[in-house]
């Protein structure tokens, strides 16, 4: 069955499609060089920036293991060997040289914005659309400079977030190739890289959702008698095959229907929770919420989290109406539509997860993809507005987007200062036992010494795997807190033989430990209890050979020091 249909747009209809598109594909290389400049421009500062929390995890799996050991994913409990496969060469190769890491995360992230343009241009020219390469220009540069993706560019355990997006977006391109000359071997190429996909991220699960409102819409466009059905033969039922024999690995070889985070996290579907924080993604990257100041943001996210019913509501008479008057849209109204369901599709992966606005970069990587679709809806619905009109809120946007990006990529560099500056400042390797009384959780929403294993381990793997200076001792991480400047520290003393005050120095900090806020508890010789702006440490008994530190800006100080 040929299922060909009309891919460029006429704007010009004295100009012959054939020099049209010799045009088109002239222009792309210059197109690549702007994009390749402006990331780079915005990103430069972040190259040594990333190698926090999760990367020493990766770093202990991948020495700890044999080289093949990534075809189970170095014991990780999900089924991803693409990715480790690809982490493993970058860190036999480059340890934690930042400069390779940055090029590689950049470019993935260049070629994905140029893979947004390429798919959008001919989607929006299929559906002749005005200016449709302009759309699709302006839709990669704010997907490019959000400041949402400085996350998934920047931390270097986020590379299944940038090659997973890459796949999908790939798969989309193919889509669109066989909806127009139905060639057989465009399926092939989309049935191979879900393959991949699947084995590099749990965000593949959204390409069947993605393809099949990607024909829908097609189909609305140019009706072919059976194209629904052939679609499904041929494509959506060998993905739908793919996904089944997916799960049936993880049943196999992980003894769970699915990986990663578990079943318990992952198949925890509720629904008014996963709505509320598909209305707050939407609100976060339409009003750039998460940069508002925290009393604003938070009396926001709290009105979408209590009026779910309310949005709801709201979005299914939307829906009725898009289908109701679907024949009487004008086209950008019908793609932009299908952009704005595309970005709720990317989320049903991780709509189940942790909502976090508290801090700057924090989670953000969770709606990458997501953001793709979003910034081809805005700049869809922009084109429907007179030219001024649109012309100046992309503007708007694209300033606001490139003026938050770089505010994070700032925020990336003081604490890359920081975390560089400890490291290099520690030099107790002496000592039995090290107690850190004030271990920097994150700068801003920033990580630096997150630890999770409730085994002091933040500070010790990283003088091991990112400074190579390891040390043989014991650390206790007594407390960590999040930093709100470069410059934010304690001061600690003994207020008496067997009791430590270790005190913030400014407003704004809290204690953590393991990723939230702290409370008091015992271990060891020791026990800590907060107190506000101050915490309490008091020993059992005084241990030989040890120190207690505590950290002011990106140097160690010792009590009696």
């Amino acid at each position: 069955m040929n299922v060909q249909s009309p891919a460029l747009e006429e704007v010009n209809p004295d100009i012959p499609a054939y020099l049209s598109l010799s045009i088109q594909v002239n222009r792309d290389p210059f197109i690549l060089l702007i994009l390749f400049i402006l990331v780079h421009l915005f990103y430069f500062p972040t190259w040594n920036a990333g190698f926090v929390t999760d990367f020493t995890g990766l770093a202990w799996r991948i020495e700890t293991h044999r080289f093949w050991d990534f075809l189970n994913s170095f014991g990780f409990p999900a089924i991803q060997p693409i990715l480790h496969f690809f982490q493993l060469i970058f860190y036999k190769s480059f340890g934690s040289n930042g400069f390779p890491w940055y090029v590689i995360f950049t470019t993935l992230h260049i070629v994905n914005g140029f893979l947004v343009f390429r798919v959008s241009r001919r989607l929006l020219r299929a559906f002749q659309i005005y200016q449709a390469e302009v759309i699709a220009f302006a839709g990669a540069l704010l997907f490019l400079l959000s400041p949402y993706a400085s996350e998934p560019v920047t931390w270097r355990v986020c590379f299944n977030y940038l090659l997973c997006s890459q796949f999908i977006l790939f798969i989309l391109r193919h889509t669109l190739r066989w909806l127009e000359s139905g060639e057989w071997r465009y399926q092939v190429y989309s049935a191979i890289l879900l393959a991949a996909a699947l084995c590099t991220f749990q965000l593949a699960l959204t390409i069947p959702l993605l393809t099949a409102w990607l024909v829908a819409l097609w189909s609305t466009r140019f009706p072919a008698k059976g194209l629904l059905r052939v679609w499904f033969r041929q494509m959506l039922l060998p993905q739908i095959l793919i996904i089944a024999g997916y799960f049936c690995l993880n049943k196999m070889v992980l003894g769970v229907w699915v990986g990663y985070y578990g079943t318990a996290v992952h198949l925890r579907l509720v629904p008014m929770e996963m709505l509320a924080n598909a209305y707050q993604y939407l609100a976060k990257y339409l009003l750039f919420a998460r940069y508002w100041e925290h009393g604003a943001k938070d009396a926001l996210f709290t009105v979408i989290t209590k009026n779910v019913w309310l949005f709801t509501g709201f979005f299914i008479l939307l829906g009725l109406a898009y289908l109701y008057f679907y024949k009487k849209l004008s086209l950008p109204v019908k793609v932009a539509g299908w952009f704005l369901l595309a970005f709720f599709l990317a989320l049903a992966p991780i709509a189940n997860l942790y909502f976090n606005y508290l801090l700057y970069i924090e989670n953000d990587r969770y709606g990458y993809l997501a953001s793709v679709f979003f910034s081809l809806f805005l700049l869809t619905l922009f084109s429907t507005l007179p030219r001024w009109a649109g012309y100046s809120l992309f503007a708007i946007y694209l300033s606001l987007s490139a003026y938050f990006l770089q505010k994070t990529n700032h925020i990336w560099f003081d604490a890359t200062q920081i975390y560089y500056s400890l490291l290099n400042d520690f030099r107790w390797y002496d000592k039995k036992e090290v107690y850190v009384l004030n271990l920097p959780d994150n700068l801003q929403g920033c990580l630096l010494f997150r630890d999770y294993s409730s085994q002091s381990l933040g500070l010790k793997d990283a003088l091991q795997y990112v400074q190579r200076k390891p040390y043989s001792g014991k650390i206790w991480e007594v407390a960590q807190y999040n930093l709100t400047s470069a410059q934010d520290g304690v001061k600690a003393e003994w207020a008496d033989k067997q009791l430590i005050v270790t005190t913030f120095q400014q407003w704004g900090n809290w204690w953590w430990r393991g990723g939230i806020g702290a409370s008091a508890y015992e271990k060891g010789i020791f026990s800590f209890e907060p107190k506000g702006q101050s915490h309490e440490v008091r020993l059992k008994q005084i241990p030989t050979d040890a120190v207690f530190i505590y950290q002011t800006g990106g140097k160690w100080q010792a009590i009696g020091e």
